[in-house]
């Protein structure tokens, strides 16, 4: 019965330690993501909406062609 204690706690403390590699490699991979560059003035697009809103007109949308 200790066995099967000392096996289950040796599998939890590995799975523990996994998920906080996995955790190190995902911080250490937004590391390398390259910086934009902000010290340039930026060329406005002209062609660029000048306001955040989106319209849509007679969209139909749904989540499964058998549903309504």
């Amino acid at each position: 019965m200790s066995l099967g204690d000392l096996m289950t706690g040796l599998l939890h403390n590995v799975g523990n330690m996994e998920s906080r590699m996995v955790s190190i490699v995902r911080c250490l991979k937004l590391l390398d993501i390259p910086q934009e560059d902000f010290s340039q003035p930026r060329n406005e697009d002209k062609s660029w909406p000048s306001k955040g809103m989106i319209e849509m007109e007679e969209v139909d949308l749904r989540y499964r062609p058998d549903t309504e």
